[in-house]
Parts: structure tokens; sequence; C-alpha cells
């Protein structure tokens, strides 16, 4: 009897040709403090500027976990309102930001109590 034949690699050249598009497009994530400096909403005050950093860090954890873009989830306007006034009750964060965007707004899953324990831990 003779060996097996090694499997064909001709499907690894139908593959990635198909892949090169999305290759091309493909970037590395940016680290969430590198975005939020840039933003045009980031503020100059240190400490301010450490809150709406940490902020923004959980708007992007969480647009991941919903698979939606940063902005749909929480615009910056938004979170620089938060992080002026750390809100600490759905009141309060209806009090900061007059209109929540809408997934807020919804508690569409979950992500108004996981703001509101980030912005809890932006005092500590």
């Amino acid at each position: 009897h003779e060996a097996a034949a090694a499997p064909p690699r001709s499907g690894l050249r139908i593959i990635q040709p198909a892949q090169a598009p999305t290759r091309a497009l493909w970037r590395p994530v940016r680290a969430a403090a590198e975005t939020a400096s840039r933003d045009r909403h980031c503020p100059r005050e240190p400490g301010l500027r450490r809150r709406f950093v940490k902020l923004c860090e959980w708007r992007d954890g969480a647009a991941r976990r919903v698979d939606e873009s940063p902005h749909a989830v929480c615009p910056a306007a938004a979170l620089l309102a938060f992080a002026k006034r750390a809100p600490r009750s759905v009141d309060d964060l209806v009090i900061a930001f007059d209109t929540l965007p809408p997934f807020l707004a919804a508690d569409a899953f979950g992500l108004r109590g996981d703001l509101l324990d980030c912005c809890r831990g932006l005092s500590a």
C-alpha cells in the first residue's frame, strides 16, 4: 500500500487571492487612549482628560462587544459631559447629557449599567 497523498494545496491558492481585498482594507485597532487624544472633544486639563480617556476605553470595548461603531454607542460630546459630571445614576446621566444616545436610552445590551459602573470608578 502507498501512503496517503498529502491534500492538494490548490485550496490555499484560491483562498488567498479571495482574501486580498480584505487584507488591503484591514488596519490594526488603535488604542483607545490614542484615539481619545486625537478627538476634538478631548479636554486639556489632565484630570478631566484622564476621565475622558477612561470613558473612551469603555466605549471602544462596549462597541466591540455589541458590534457597533464607537460613536453609535456613545458620541464623544456625551463622554465629555459624563467626564465632567461623573454621573452616579440614570437621572444624573440625563442631566449631564440631555438626550441620551439611543443605545444608552434603551439600555441596549446593559450598556447603561456598564457606563454607570465606569463613571463611578472615575472618582476613585
